[in-house]
């Protein structure tokens, strides 16, 4: 099989050459993608003083997301996030 690479045509990029190349990388790297999911919501945690001080000092740090599609609602917990 043929290796497909993402390559720069006159009107611009291959785009489905660059999205399998995409979808590689990322398998390759150990992450994945859920087609029809949305993000619809975060879970975040806050330190201990902002908590008993009821303080919004935006030291929150995502932890996870709250995803949706065609299964239902559901947490995804993660240490890292990136919202692309």
């Amino acid at each position: 099989m043929k290796t497909l690479e993402a390559k720069e045509e006159a009107n611009g990029w291959d785009v489905e050459a660059k999205m399998h190349w995409y979808l590689r990388e990322l398998a390759e790297a150990g992450g994945q993608v859920w087609f029809g999911t949305i993000a619809c919501g975060v879970l975040l945690t806050k330190t201990l003083s902002d908590l008993e001080n009821r303080s919004n000092s935006g030291n929150s740090t995502i932890k996870g997301l709250v995803v949706a599609n065609a299964h239902g609602k559901g947490l995804l917990r993660a240490d890292i996030v990136i919202d692309a």
